[in-house]
Parts: C-alpha cells; structure tokens; sequence
C-alpha cells in the first residue's frame, strides 16, 4: 500500500489520491515506530523499493521530479514530525527528555529542570543520569512521547531516537533545496516543481522544521529569504511581511 502510494505520488504529480494514502502510512506502522521511521528515511533517500523495483520517480534528475519528490516525501513523514514538534513544545519542568550528546552523537535519558521560553527559541536546563546539570538547545532534546506510547523501551529508545534525529536532518536537507529553487524563480510561481517546492516548504514549517543549508548560510537566513522573496511577487505583502516573526 505505502509503495504503491510513493509511487502514485511522484508518477501522478502528487494527486489527493495519493495524499491520502500517504496519510494513511502512519497508521499502517502504527505497530512500530521503529519500522515507520526507517520507512520514511527510506522515502527521503529514495531507497524505497517495492515489487516493481524502487519508488524512485521520475529519472531524469529534472527539477520537476525532484519537486515532486520532495513534496511526496514530505507529506509522508509530515505526520511523524508533527507530532515529534507538538510533543517538544510540551516539554515543562519535571518532564524527562532524551539529550543528544555532541561528542557521540548518542541519545541519553535527562530531566528537564527549566525551560527558559523568555526568548526564543526556547533553551533548557536539564539533569543529567550522572547528576551533572547543563543547558542545551531544544534541537538536542527529544520528547520521549512517542517512544512512550509505542512502548518502546531499552536500547530501542536510543535507536528510534537517533532515527528520528537523522530524519529531521534529512528533511531540512530537502527543504533547503526545495527554497533554492523558489528564489531561483523570478516571479509568481508558473512553473509546477516552484509551486510543489512552496508547498514542501510550507508543511515543513508546520511541522517546525526550517531550511538548513550546510553549504552557505544558516537555515533561518535561507528562509527569510525565501519569505522576502515570494512576497515581492504580490503588491502590498513586502510590507506586511516585515510583521512577521522570524523563523
């Protein structure tokens, strides 16, 4: 079903058909978060096979297959991250998380002791298994949520967390070419792989996540530019656009 959907996806442009199979993909893995996980990043690395060979789309490497892609693929993992987004703004004093350690690169139990949301993004004090207290960013927690209602437990959680970590990578790694390609566009979008690419970018903001691009300048810069860009396309919206937040 889920192959079949990626398929139908990127062969179809991304019809609602499609979409809504694709929503479906988490409640078919809802028996594992472990297996949904790999699944997506399967999806995002464009490894994802089924009894035809891999869901790979168009192969001419064009910038509408690649739009495609990336909108197909972000609508796949989109539930996954949203909730991982939601369940991270819950985080409160008392609460434990899982802490990424930079060094390693490894997942370790922590409680949160304080969440300093007097600015933002909002950073943390956190409690270490060994006692040692420390600050950290809120991209180095993970709210155990979803861990906690799959039931999983033991050197599972470290795996599942780091997959989750891996995925949100990957996903800001697409979305930042997904906002190249937008401010590559001179004006309102008319062609198809612009408009799929705003769209991409769009639900990745839902989900909290940003455009990073590790080969020039950070990931709030990149879609700052992207919001200045497009609203330079409409009358009137540079203006209101100078209202808005900062990423």
């Amino acid at each position: 079903l889920v192959h079949s959907a990626f398929r139908m996806g990127v062969e179809g442009g991304g019809k609602w058909e499609a979409r809504e199979m694709l929503h479906l993909l988490f409640l078919v893995a809802r028996t594992s978060l472990a297996g949904y996980v790999a699944l997506c990043r399967e999806l995002l690395d464009g490894s994802a096979s089924g009894p035809d060979g891999p869901a790979s789309g168009p192969k001419d490497g064009s910038a509408s297959g690649q739009a495609t892609r990336a909108l197909v693929a972000t609508r796949a993992v989109a539930p996954l991250l949203r909730e991982v987004a939601a369940s991270q703004q819950r985080l409160q004093k008392g609460d434990f998380a899982l802490y990424k350690d930079a060094a390693s690169g490894s997942f370790q139990e922590a409680e949160v002791c304080q969440v300093h949301s007097e600015v933002f993004p909002a950073y943390f004090s956190i409690r270490l298994s060994g006692g040692r207290e420390k600050q950290t960013e809120g991209v180095r927690l993970l709210s155990p949520h979803l861990l906690n209602v799959f039931q999983v437990s033991g050197a599972a959680r470290g795996e599942v967390a780091s997959g989750i970590d891996a995925l949100r990578s990957s996903m800001a790694a697409l979305l930042a070419g997904c906002g190249k390609r937008v401010l590559a566009q001179p004006g309102p979008p008319t062609d198809p792989a612009v408009t799929q690419s705003l769209m991409a970018l769009a639900l990745g903001c839902r989900c909290g996540l940003s455009p990073v691009d590790d080969d020039a300048e950070g990931g709030g810069e990149l879609w700052a530019k992207v919001m200045e860009g497009t609203c330079k396309w409409f009358p009137g919206a540079a203006a209101a656009a100078k209202k808005l937040p900062t990423p």
